[in-house]
C-alpha cells in the first residue's frame, strides 16, 4: 500500500512539471460500511490510491489529431517552445547527469542490438542490424568528448522520458505533454536533445518530416541548445532501435491476432528500418536566406527548413541569446550594433561548420546585408565542399511596411523605421560561379519557385 501511494505520488510531482492542468491529487480509495469503495478524502484509511485528474477529450490526443489529419504545423511548434521551457527548468545534478555518461549511452546501445539480433532476417536485415550498430557505437567512440561536454554543462535532466503522439494533447488551447516515465530513473534522467529526438522520429516514422523540423526548430530555438543538434540523428537512431526492440517483443506473443501480428510486423520493420536510415551520411546543403526585414525571410526559411530536415539559425534569436536577453524582450541600439551584428554572423557560421561536419543541413536566416559574409560563406563552403543556395526573398516596399506594421508575437525587434537604413546599405548577394542564387518575391507562389531547387 505505501509503494502504491509512493508511485501514485511520484506520478503526480513528475508530470505537474509538465502539465499542471491536468495531474490534481493523489486520492485514497476507501471501502464503507456496506462493503463499497469510493474515493475518499485526505487522511482517510485507504485501501488503494489513485491519482486524480483532469480529462480532456479524446479527440485533442496528438495521436487522434493526426489520425484525423488536423494536427497541424503550429501545434508542432507549440510543443516546441513549451518543451525547451520545461528541459529548461528541468532539474539536474550530478546523480542525474551520470545517467548520460558514454559508458550508460553504450550500455543501452549494447543491450538493444543483443536483444534484437535473433530478428535479422525476419523483421530486419543483417545489413541493417550491421551498419545501424556500428554507426551509432562508432558515433559514440567518435564524439566521447562531446557526450562529456554535454555532462559538463548540464544537459543531463529530468526529462520526459516518452515523448511521442500519445502523450501530448491539445488542451485547451496549448500542448501539454503527460504520462512521464516516473518509475525508472534511467529512462527518465537523460540529455534534452534525446527527449527532443523522440518525437523527431516518431513524426519522421510516420512520413512528417515538416512537421518534425516544425517542433525541433522550436524546440532549439527556444532552448538555446545548438549544439546539441549535432547528435540528433545519433539519438533519433537509439530512439528508434529501443521501438524496434519493444515491437519485435510483442511478435512473439502467440495470441496475436493474424491481422494484428502483420501489422505489427510492418510497423517493427520500419522502426529498424528508419533507425537504420539515420545512420546513412545525407546530402549536406547550407542555405542562406536574404532581404530586407518584412521580405518573408523567416517564413521562408521556416518553410525550407521544415521540408528538407535542416535545421534553423535565425539570427534574431541567436543575437539576443548570445547576450543573456530573452526572446520575447525587446532589445535596445546597442544589441544591433554593427559589433554585435558581426558577433552574430560569426556564430552562425561557427555553428554552421559543427552541424554540417555531423552530416545536417542548415538553414541561415539574417539580412545579410554585406557581401563580406558572403564571401566568408563562399570560402568556408570551398573548404568543407559544402553546397550552397542563396536565396534573396523580396516584395515591395508597401508590403515590407505592412507585414512590419502588423508583426506580433515576434522575437523580431525590426519596425518600419529600419527599413530606409538597410535599403541604403544592403549589398545584394554576387553572382559568383560557385553561388547558386534564387530570386524570390513572396507575394508570388514562391513555394513552387524553390521545390524545384530541392534537388
Amino acid at each position: 500500500m505505501k509503494k502504491r501511494k509512493y508511485f501514485c505520488e511520484e506520478e503526480l510531482k513528475r508530470n505537474r512539471h509538465f502539465a499542471p492542468e491536468l495531474y490534481r491529487e493523489v486520492l485514497p480509495i476507501v471501502c464503507n460500511q456496506n462493503g463499497k469503495f469510493k474515493l475518499g478524502k485526505q487522511g482517510q484509511t485507504a485501501v488503494e490510491y489513485t491519482l486524480k485528474m483532469q480529462e480532456f477529450p479524446q479527440e485533442s490526443l496528438f495521436r487522434a489529431m493526426f489520425d484525423a489529419k488536423t494536427l497541424e504545423l503550429h501545434h508542432l511548434q507549440d510543443l516546441g517552445r513549451r518543451l525547451a521551457s520545461w528541459h529548461l527548468a528541468a532539474s539536474t545534478n550530478a546523480e542525474i547527469q551520470a545517467y548520460g555518461s558514454v559508458e550508460a549511452t553504450r550500455e543501452v546501445i549494447e543491450d538493444n542490438f543483443s536483444a534484437t539480433k535473433k530478428f535479422i532476417g525476419s523483421v530486419q536485415t543483417s545489413e541493417q542490424f550491421e551498419q545501424t550498430r556500428d554507426f551509432q557505437l562508432k558515433f559514440l567512440h567518435e564524439q566521447s568528448e562531446c557526450f562529456h561536454k554535454r555532462q559538463a554543462t548540464g544537459w543531463i535532466r529530468e526529462c520526459h522520458g516518452d515523448l511521442h503522439l500519445n502523450n501530448v494533447c491539445w488542451f485547451p488551447d496549448k500542448a501539454l505533454l503527460f504520462d512521464c516515465i516516473e518509475f525508472n530513473q534511467e529512462f527518465r534522467c537523460i540529455d534534452v536533445i534525446y527527449d527532443a529526438a523522440f518525437m523527431v522520429m516518431d513524426l519522421e516514422f510516420r512520413n512528417r518530416r515538416d512537421l518534425a523540423f516544425g517542433f525541433f526548430n522550436a524546440w532549439i530555438e527556444h532552448s538555446g541548445d545548438y549544439e546539441g543538434a549535432a547528435i540528433l540523428a545519433f539519438y533519433a537512431s537509439l530512439r528508434a532501435s529501443v521501438r524496434a526492440k519493444v515491437k519485435s517483443f510483442l511478435l512473439n506473443d502467440p495470441h496475436l491476432p493474424l491481422v494484428e501480428r502483420e501489422s505489427l510486423r510492418e510497423q517493427t520493420a520500419r522502426f529498424y528500418q528508419l533507425a537504420w536510415e539515420y545512420s546513412r551520411p545525407k546530402p549536406v546543403i547550407c542555405w542562406v536566406d536574404s532581404g530586407f526585414s518584412g521580405s518573408g525571410k523567416s517564413t521562408v526559411v521556416s518553410w525550407l527548413a521544415q521540408q528538407t530536415g535542416a535545421v534553423h539559425l535565425r539570427s534574431d534569436a541567436l543575437r539576443k541569446q548570445m547576450s543573456g536577453i530573452a526572446l520575447d524582450q525587446r532589445g535596445d541600439d546597442l544589441l544591433y550594433s554593427q559589433q554585435n551584428t558581426e558577433r552574430t554572423y560569426d556564430r552562425m557560421l561557427e555553428l554552421l561548420d559543427d552541424l554540417s561536419a555531423q552530416g545536417l543541413s542548415v538553414v541561415l536566416d539574417a539580412t545579410f546585408g554585406k557581401q563580406e559574409f558572403q564571401r566568408k560563406l563562399s570560402n568556408w563552403s570551398a573548404k568543407r565542399n559544402v553546397a550552397l543556395k542563396f536565396v534573396q526573398c523580396t516584395a515591395p516596399e508597401s508590403v515590407l511596411i505592412q507585414r512590419l506594421r502588423k508583426r506580433e508575437h515576434d522575437i523580431s525587434d525590426a519596425t518600419e523605421d529600419i527599413l530606409p537604413f538597410q535599403q541604403r546599405s544592403f549589398e545584394p548577394v554576387t553572382t559568383a560561379e560557385q553561388l547558386s542564387l534564387i530570386s524570390l518575391d513572396t507575394t508570388t507562389d514562391w513555394k513552387k519557385a524553390l521545390e524545384s531547387a530541392f534537388q
